[in-house]
């Protein structure tokens, strides 16, 4: 969703009065935004929420309660939305894609960190296996055939890719 500044999303405490009222108008409230921007994204946000009469601080109020777990909402325009989170400086110096995650507690981290060690992999070798049979040609042919495969199936660089199959044969 567009917003004019980064903000934290937080969910509403249970105990919360009117909790369920709260929700149901900040998620129609968010709802009504994302339909008018489907229909011209190049409309400003501002001009968004003039058509829909809805304010400014309204809108930031039902964007940071509206999701059942904390979140970091982005600065962005209505044509910025699907852009993946990214450090402007970072960026410039990486020059490659970049898809930041902020962890704001130590659960997180930790959760972020193991997901990620432990991608699964179940099942690669025998796919590789089974491309490196249907190649009966050379080596160079079936190094390629066995690449295309495990690229196919999962989200690994290409240095990545060449270690292992090189690994495998």
């Amino acid at each position: 969703m567009p917003s004019p500044k980064s903000l934290i999303s937080r969910e509403l405490p249970e105990n919360q009065e009117n909790r369920k009222n709260v929700l149901d108008k900040a998620k129609e409230t968010l709802k009504k935004v994302k339909a008018e921007m489907q229909n011209d994204l190049d409309k400003t946000l501002e001009e968004i929420l003039q058509k829909l009469q809805i304010s400014s601080e309204q809108y930031e109020r039902h964007l940071q309660v509206a999701h059942r777990s904390s979140r970091i909402i982005l600065k962005r325009k209505t044509n910025e939305c699907r852009v993946n989170a990214y450090n402007h400086d970072l960026l410039q110096i990486w020059k490659a894609n970049m898809d930041i995650q902020y962890i704001e507690d130590a659960v997180s981290a930790v959760m972020y960190v193991c997901g990620y060690m432990m991608k699964s992999e179940k099942g690669m070798v025998e796919l590789l296996r089974q491309s490196a049979e249907k190649c009966k040609r050379k080596t160079k042919s079936q190094l390629k055939t066995i690449g295309r495969a495990f690229l196919g199936s999962q989200e690994v660089s290409a240095q990545e890719e060449q270690w292992i199959s090189c690994h495998f044969l």
